[in-house]
C-alpha cells in the first residue's frame, strides 16, 4: 500500500496544482481588498464623468458657431461630411499629443457603447476633433472667457463663491511654462470660509 501512495505522488496533476493556485490567490487578495471602498470609489468617478448627453450638445453648439456641418445619420450616429480647415490647422505639438485630425469624420457617436455597438469613432475629451473645436472655442471668445460667468442656484441651497480649478501649469519662466494637465475641479467657498467639492 505505501508503494502505490508513493507513486500516486510522485505523479504531478498539473490541472490540480494549477486549481489550487488560484484558489489560493483569489482567497489571498480578496481578503485584502476593500470591496465597499472600490465600489464607493467607482460610483464617486461615475458622478464625476461627463455625460456623453452634455459633450454632444456642447459639441453641436459649438460645431455651428464655428461652421461645422455635421448631420445626424438614419442609425443614429453623426456625420460630418468636411471639417474646415482651420479646424484642421492644428500645431505640431497638438498632433504629438492628442493626433492628427481628418478631414471627414463619417460614422461618430459621443456616446461609448454606442460608438463600440456600431463600430463608429468616439468622440469625447481628449479626441483630437474635440480638442480642436475646444481650442478654438477658447480661443474665438477668449475675451468673453476672461470677463468670467454668474452661476446662480435655482434651489438657493448653495451660498458662496464657486471656483473652478482647470489648468496646471509648471516652469520657472514664461518661455518654460508646460500645460501638464486640464481638468475640472469645483470647489464651493461658503461666506464662513468652509470650503468643500461639489458635482454639478
Amino acid at each position: 500500500m505505501a508503494d502505490i501512495l508513493a507513486e500516486i505522488d510522485a505523479v504531478p496533476d498539473e490541472e490540480a496544482i494549477k486549481r489550487v493556485k488560484e484558489a489560493t490567490m483569489e482567497a489571498l487578495a480578496t481578503r485584502h481588498i476593500d470591496l465597499t471602498r472600490i465600489l464607493g470609489e467607482e460610483r464617486v468617478a461615475r458622478e464625476n464623468r461627463l455625460v456623453p448627453e452634455y459633450i454632444e450638445k456642447y459639441f453641436l453648439r459649438a460645431a455651428a458657431n464655428l461652421g461645422i456641418k455635421i448631420e445626424r445619420r438614419q442609425d443614429g450616429l453623426w456625420r460630418i461630411p468636411s471639417v474646415p480647415f482651420d479646424i484642421r490647422d492644428r500645431s505640431y505639438e497638438f498632433k504629438v499629443k492628442y493626433g492628427e485630425i481628418f478631414r471627414e469624420y463619417l460614422k461618430i457617436s459621443f456616446n461609448k457603447d454606442q460608438a463600440r455597438n456600431k463600430s463608429a469613432e468616439f468622440v469625447t475629451i481628449g479626441h483630437p476633433l474635440m480638442e480642436a473645436v475646444l481650442e478654438t472655442v477658447f480661443s474665438k471668445y477668449d475675451s468673453e472667457i476672461r470677463k468670467g460667468a454668474v452661476l446662480i442656484d435655482p434651489d438657493g441651497r448653495m451660498d458662496g463663491f464657486l471656483w473652478f480649478i482647470m489648468e496646471k501649469w509648471v516652469g520657472e519662466s514664461l518661455q518654460q511654462r508646460q500645460l501638464i494637465f486640464r481638468c475640472c475641479t469645483r470647489i464651493l467657498n461658503k461666506p464662513d470660509f468652509i470650503c468643500f467639492f461639489v458635482n454639478l
